[in-house]
C-alpha cells in the first residue's frame, strides 16, 4: 500500500489547472492520473516536514507522499499551485 502512496513524479498540464501525478504500482510498475489543481491540497510546507510531504486529493482515501529529498525543478511555482493549502 506504500508504493502506491509514493509519487514519483508531479507535472502541472499546459494552463495550469490541472496537474499529474504518477505513483508506484508493485513490481516497478506506476500508474499516474491527472486531476484538477483545485483539488489537490498540500498539508504541510517544504520547509515544515522533515522527509515527506503529504498531499490530499479530493475523492482518494489516503494522502500521498512526496519525497522532499527529490529535484524541484520550480520551488516558487510548486509552492504557489501542487505546494498551496486548500480547503476541500
Amino acid at each position: 500500500m506504500y508504493s502506491r502512496r509514493s509519487v514519483w513524479q508531479v507535472v502541472l498540464r499546459q494552463g495550469g489547472w490541472d496537474v499529474t501525478l504518477s505513483t508506484y504500482y508493485p513490481f516497478g510498475l506506476s500508474s499516474s492520473f491527472t486531476v484538477p489543481l483545485r483539488q489537490v491540497s498540500c498539508m504541510a510546507h517544504r520547509s515544515e516536514v522533515p522527509a515527506m510531504i503529504p498531499l490530499k486529493v479530493k475523492g482518494r482515501p489516503f494522502y500521498f507522499l512526496l519525497d522532499k529529498q527529490g529535484q524541484v525543478y520550480n520551488p516558487q511555482l510548486f509552492d504557489l499551485t501542487v505546494g498551496a493549502y486548500r480547503k476541500l
